[in-house]
């Protein structure tokens, strides 16, 4: 076990910290002792949650990457279907879907044409079928 020491009369074990710097101290004597100074808040804070920030950053990233990589063999799938190719002949997916790549928000916009226009449901419950096929006839065959 990993026993601190007190930071004021370093013999003791501490069993408290300064609420602003957060120097260990072991009883009210050292306590008072050590607020005969003025103490500074640490500034190592700021730091670890940078860097978790950046971690967690990262980790959503690997999710998002592994959720949403399509493999090849799916996309050509994609572009060989008839059904898929009928759909992007109208003008108004295409247009739709070139927003949505562009966008800076494109669930929000995915989430309204979804809502709002029957033709986007289409193109991605056909899109997702073929997507999806391998993995339900894979769980149907178990």
């Amino acid at each position: 076990m990993n026993k601190k020491i007190c930071k004021i009369c370093e013999e003791n074990e501490s069993k408290y910290k300064c609420p602003t710097c957060l120097t260990p101290y072991c009883s009210l004597v050292c306590y008072k002792k050590h607020k005969e100074v003025p103490c500074k808040k640490q500034e190592t804070t700021p730091v670890k949650i940078e860097l978790e920030k950046k971690e967690e950053k990262k980790e959503e990233e690997d999710d998002e990457e592994y959720l949403t990589k399509v493999p090849e063999e799916k996309l050509k799938q994609l572009g060989q279907s008839k059904e898929i190719r009928d759909l992007l002949q109208y003008e108004q997916l295409q247009k739709l879907l070139k927003e949505i790549d562009a966008s800076s928000k494109p669930e929000q916009l995915y989430d309204q044409a979804f809502q709002n226009m029957s033709l986007f449901k289409e193109f991605v419950d056909k899109s997702l079928a073929i997507i999806d096929d391998d993995e339900e006839n894979k769980n149907n065959n178990n």
